[in-house]
């Protein structure tokens, strides 16, 4: 009876041992990925080389993918857009769900600006 009893012991074990491999390796979290999906911009308009600026509005698709076994909440966010180390615009994310293995997907418009840009970082290069 002994003999039987450890049998189940090393089924027991191996399959423990390709769940945890399963487990390891197909269903691992990732983290999910933000990105800009495509955008468009309106009323673009820039400065002169002596007074470098330029304002725009930028529509935008942003997409969340998660490629999860299980759903991923994510609290209200704040996406900042830089030119260089300059923050030119800011949108507010609000709160929601993207599903199992899915992307969540969303439009925005963002109104990008940059004021006085010469000086410091940011030259017209002449």
């Amino acid at each position: 009876m002994s003999s039987n009893s450890e049998f189940c012991d090393a089924k027991d074990s191996s399959v423990t041992g390709i769940i945890m491999l399963f487990a390891l390796t197909v269903m691992k979290i990732r983290t999910p990925k933000f990105r800009v999906r495509s955008a468009t911009f309106e009323n673009f308009n820039v400065g002169t080389p002596t007074n470098p600026s330029f304002s725009s509005r930028m529509n935008a698709e942003f997409g969340i993918k998660n490629a999860n076994f299980g759903h991923f909440k994510y609290q209200n966010s704040t996406v900042r857009f830089f030119y260089g180390l300059t923050q030119v615009g800011e949108l507010v994310v609000q709160k929601a769900r993207a599903k199992a293995r899915s992307t969540r997907k969303f439009n925005a418009v963002v109104e990008l600006s940059l004021a006085n840009a010469g000086g410091g970082e940011y030259s017209t290069g002449k």
